[in-house]
């Protein structure tokens, strides 16, 4: 009865901790999924800015004999401030995504470890008899 009521909870112990690894994986999924998109954002801003940068309008947003008003002006007056925001945020994007991939790290050492329990109170359980 004593090693009945020992494999009970031992088992119940590892359920707990297959029901951890569970919701910490979704949870995983989830960040890593949100770390794509990170990236993938990224990598369309460098890609886009890149093609700007290649252009040969990226010297001047104003062009020469052609009717624009004041608001070309205005644009290129505030231009050069806006792409420097911009890239500033975009270098912030990329230590999020760094600072992601050590969490889904932390994650998977996490994960290994509840694992590892598991392992252990299956020996216990084997043990038993």
């Amino acid at each position: 009865m004593e090693k009945l009521q020992k494999r009970s909870e031992i088992n119940r112990k590892i359920g707990d901790l297959m029901d951890k690894i569970y919701k910490v994986q979704r949870i995983r999924n989830e960040i890593e999924r949100v770390k794509g998109q990170i990236d993938r954002e990224s990598e369309l801003w460098e890609t886009e800015y890149g093609i700007y940068q290649n252009s040969s309008l990226a010297e001047d947003i104003m062009m020469v004999n052609h009717f624009e008003g004041l608001a070309a002006e205005q644009l290129a007056a505030g231009f050069p401030d806006e792409v420097g925001k911009i890239n500033i945020n975009a270098g912030k994007t990329a230590e999020v995504s760094a600072g992601i991939e050590h969490v889904l790290s932390a994650i998977d050492t996490y994960i290994e470890l509840l694992n590892a329990k598991i392992a252990a109170l299956r020996s216990e359980l084997a043990a038993l008899g």
